[in-house]
């Protein structure tokens, strides 16, 4: 079995730096990112509105 790393992987099958649709990529990357740090903050803090299920 062949391994790659993770980057090598993104080049072949997304596209390499600098396309559109790798640069596209990146951006839903960074967006989800963002997005799990901000409801990761808002569950420690206990601000998710479903709160009251857990």
């Amino acid at each position: 079995m062949k391994t790659i790393v993770l980057d090598q992987m993104i080049d072949e099958y997304i596209g390499k730096k600098g396309t559109k649709e790798r640069n596209l990529f990146d951006a839903q990357v960074e967006i989800e990112r963002v997005s799990m740090k901000i409801y990761n903050l808002r569950k420690e803090k206990g601000y998710l509105k479903r709160s009251w299920l857990n």
